[in-house]
């Protein structure tokens, strides 16, 4: 077997009871997210009872005495290998550069407890031989949260002296390498007394989710997440990153969590009971752990021991009677990207692309340039369709099939489709207008647009525009004056309209709505005392045509938007002298504005 060194693809986990994890630096991949559906896998041989284990290449080590291979189909067959010293269980293990480093363990109850600490080489042969290392000073035994870090520090978060003893917050950190343990070293002290917490790093920060307090006493379990600064010097400030979810609306820690990528996963409710809820947030690169996000459930019993590697997370429960075992893959989302260009290579955008599944079911649609998301490992299809004088040709990379079959990766992929699309058929389409009653009436501005609404040309009907055969556009007929637009000849009522040129010319006949909205012009007679008189003769004007006349006090109906002239007649021994409203001697001038109104005008007389 080639074991290469440690790194964020091959993740050391530790599980230790209620998931006691040991992580290694988390390397931000593309968009490691939700998890898939849950499948069956081999059982761990004992029940898992408090087991311990860490990943490394493609095996999983348990410091119970066993190991096996992982894969994408699962785990492997349980093989029997060199058992954890003293027959103890509970063990808080890393793993770094080929060897598994572990802390303290017990028993079983009656209970006997250690602050011993082993280590021992990997192979694909199993665990080798353990060799006692270096104590902590703390004396603590059982519970401790322990993590690696890129560098190969060893840190532990709290734990006990004993088992149904008080917990604490201790902190301590030590290097690792194939001499194995070295000096301890205290770090920053917790901000909660507490044992079991899951435990992993990610770049130089330390974090730690839920925990709980000891066996035996009230203190309930913890959901509260931290993190910390760390380096080969220290641990930094503990700060308070989002809560881990309560199921059942009582503070819960998970059972046991992971890390792949830039996410945690974390499982179970560590109350034993609730449902097996699964939760994921992203780690950030400035330290801190986002909104926890629900996904698929795990199916049975309480997952205790899991662990993580290349995409996938195997777990098994503990003290199941069946020692049933389950993993599933870790959902990486990336992208492909679908351009367009003609066999002369020249961008053209606008052409429907269609995303299938393996089973040929439609994922997702779009127009080119377009873009999709898609899960890292699955297969697709993707088909670039033909439209106007523009026909698949092939894809750039010489690819004929369309649709062509592809399997995702975790970077994006980009294809680009050419399209044939010879020399392109001109047509033409003519806009004529006419009244309500189909009286021809011209001048009216129309506007030809593309498919993406910007203007192609414009003009006065009737107007014709050249179009080529097989693209799409808009036409648009503008009211103007006392003509409103109603609708198109064939009923269309949308102003554009979309239509797609053909290779013969097309018409569209744009209907107005002219019926002129009127206003009101009133004209009050008054003597030079500004008394009312009336009876004297009002006509009204229009292009130098008498239009209609009255009696003082009265009233005219007059277009909007057109202009008029009013004129006072003399009469007897009163004299028409000027307009009250501007002075005017002669014929007031009226102009109607378009929105319909009364205009009040006043004629002074004089004897």
């Amino acid at each position: 077997m080639n074991v290469p060194r440690i790194s964020g693809s091959f993740l050391v986990l530790l599980l230790l009871g209620v998931g006691i994890l040991a992580g290694l630096p988390l390397v931000a991949t593309a968009h490691a997210e939700s998890v898939g559906s849950w499948t069956t896998t081999t059982p761990f041989p004992t029940g898992a009872s408090y087991e311990s284990c860490v990943t490394y290449g493609d095996y999983v080590y348990c410091a119970g005495g066993y190991y096996a291979t992982i894969s994408s189909s699962g785990i492997g067959t349980w093989m029997k290998t060199t058992s954890y010293p003293d027959n103890l269980t509970g063990e808080s293990c890393v793993t770094y550069d080929g060897y598994i480093y572990c802390f303290g363990g017990w028993t079983g109850c009656p209970c006997t407890v250690t602050s011993g600490t082993f280590y021992a080489p990997l192979s694909s042969s199993g665990i080798g031989t353990w060799v006692a290392s270096t104590n902590d000073s703390s004396n603590r035994e059982y519970g401790a949260g322990c993590s690696v870090s890129s560098a190969g520090y060893m840190y532990c978060v709290g734990g006990q002296s004993g088992v149904d003893s008080p917990q604490d917050n201790t902190v301590a950190f030590a290097p690792l390498s194939s001499s194995g343990i070295g000096t301890w070293m205290s770090g920053t002290s917790y901000p909660e007394d507490i044992y079991e917490p899951n435990c992993l790093t990610s770049s130089s920060y330390l974090y730690c989710v839920g925990g709980t307090g000891y066996e035996g006493g009230s203190t309930p379990v913890f959901n509260d997440s931290y993190y910390a600064s760390i380096s080969s010097t220290g641990v930094g400030a503990w700060t308070k990153t989002t809560t881990y979810p309560s199921a059942s609306g009582r503070a819960e820690a998970p059972d046991s969590c992971v890390t792949s990528g830039a996410y945690v996963y974390c499982l179970g409710s560590g109350s034993g009971s609730g449902p097996n809820s699964v939760y994921y947030g992203a780690v950030s690169p400035s330290g801190g752990i986002g909104p926890w996000t629900s996904t698929s459930q795990y199916p049975g019993g309480e997952p205790f021991t899991c662990v993580t590697s290349a995409g996938f997370i195997y777990c098994f429960n503990w003290g199941s009677a069946t020692h049933t075992a389950y993993y599933t893959a870790i959902a990486s989302t990336s992208q492909v990207n679908v351009d367009s260009v003609n066999t002369s290579g020249a961008t053209i955008t606008g052409y429907r692309t269609v995303l299938y599944s393996a089973s040929g079911s439609i994922v997702a649609e779009g127009f080119t340039p377009s873009t999709f998301t898609v899960n890292a490992g699955q297969t697709y299809g993707v088909r670039a369709e033909s439209y106007g004088s523009c026909t698949f040709s092939k894809w750039s990379d010489g690819v004929t099939s369309d649709p062509r079959t592809f399997t995702a990766t975790s970077s994006p992929i980009t294809f680009t489709v050419v399209y044939n699309c010879g020399s392109p058929t001109t047509s033409s389409v003519t806009i004529n207008s006419v009244d309500q009653n189909g009286q021809t009436i011209t001048g009216y501005r129309t506007v030809l647009y593309n498919s993406s609404g910007s203007i192609i040309d414009e003009g006065f009907t009737p107007s014709t525009f050249t179009v080529t055969a097989g693209a799409a556009y808009q036409a648009r007929a503008e009211s103007y004056g006392s003509c409103t637009f109603s609708k198109w000849s064939d009923g269309v009522t949308s102003d554009p309209r979309a239509f797609t040129a053909s290779s013969s010319p097309v018409t569209f006949t744009a209907v107005y709505d002219c019926t002129s909205p009127t206003s009101t012009i009133t004209v009050t007679t008054v003597n030079g005392s500004g008394s009312t008189i009336t009876g004297y003769y009002i006509t009204l004007w229009q292009g130098g045509n008498q239009v209609n006349s009255c009696f003082s006090t009265c009233s005219f109906t007059v277009n909007n938007g057109q202009t008029y002239q009013v004129e006072a007649a003399s009469y007897g021994s009163e004299h028409f002298s000027h307009w009250q409203n501007d002075g005017a001697t002669g014929r007031e001038t009226v102009n109607v504005p378009s929105a319909s109104t009364t205009i009040s005008l006043t004629a002074v007389y004089s004897p």
